[in-house]
């Protein structure tokens, strides 16, 4: 089996492989002060639950887009399941980068690229809804060739909660009516036709320049609130980043 770890910056998602099926898959916060004994206190009774045979984890990959979290998290898998794991950052992959500055590339981002390439196996764009919206494109012959990236939907909605006194949290969804007839229906209203026209209008920007057709994939925590309204939507599939690590792991067994 293979362990495969996704740090983000809002959650952890755990998750296991057997062969190129998830069969667990958990999800905790992400907490960078943790130690590798601290994660193992989280994770472990996670595994323990299913009845899972530590001795059975044949490998592990790890990818972080907080920093601090990489080091504890490699000890924990060393120290507690006798596995030295593959960091996403340090892997190799056979993704041609046409960009600047590679190195700056997250590693989430790179293993979206990889599973939407696999997936669609034609030319590709990419959304993965998170802590931020990353919206990417990858063609047919595994170039990367660049990103947007901007405040997720719920980045968003708490940024502007937090910096209006009179504003108060509400449930983000798909309204009757454009306009609201309250502070929390308008709240909604905004914030939901906003990420619709904004999403429709990248994707429409990035075909005219692009001058091709694309497969547009969808993943992401919150790819369901606005999902339906995305012009075009060939694959959701909320698991594309755990399965682009696999892929990773794999090209690097």
């Amino acid at each position: 089996m293979l362990l495969v770890i996704d740090a983000g910056n809002t959650n952890i998602v755990i998750c296991l492989f057997n062969d190129d099926t998830i069969i667990a898959k958990w999800r905790i916060a992400t907490l960078n002060q943790y130690t590798e004994d601290e994660y193992a206190g989280q994770i472990l009774p996670l595994l323990t639950l299913l009845n899972i045979d530590l001795t059975q984890i044949n490998g592990a990959i790890i990818s972080s887009v907080v920093r601090r979290t990489v080091k504890p998290m490699s000890a924990f898998v060393k120290k507690y399941l006798k596995l030295t794991p593959l960091i996403a950052k340090d892997c190799m992959h056979d993704v041609s980068l046409k960009i600047e500055q590679p190195e700056e590339l997250g590693s989430d981002i790179l293993a979206n690229a990889i599973a939407a390439n696999d997936l669609a196996k034609e030319n590709c764009i990419f959304l993965d809804f998170g802590t931020a919206l990353v919206i990417g494109v990858i063609t047919k012959e595994k170039e990367f060739l660049g990103a947007t990236i901007s405040p997720g939907i719920k980045t968003a909605h708490s940024a502007l909660i937090s910096k209006a006194d009179l504003l108060g949290h509400t449930n983000i969804s798909k309204p009757k009516h454009i306009l609201g007839t309250n502070t929390a229906t308008a709240i909604s209203s905004g914030i939901y036709t906003f990420y619709v026209c904004a999403v429709n209008g990248i994707l429409s920007m990035i075909r005219r320049e692009h001058e091709r057709d694309f497969k547009t994939v969808i993943t992401g925590g919150f790819a369901s609130i606005i999902q339906n309204e995305i012009e075009s939507v060939d694959f959701y599939d909320p698991d594309l980043t755990l399965k682009g690590l696999k892929l990773l792991y794999d090209f690097n067994k």
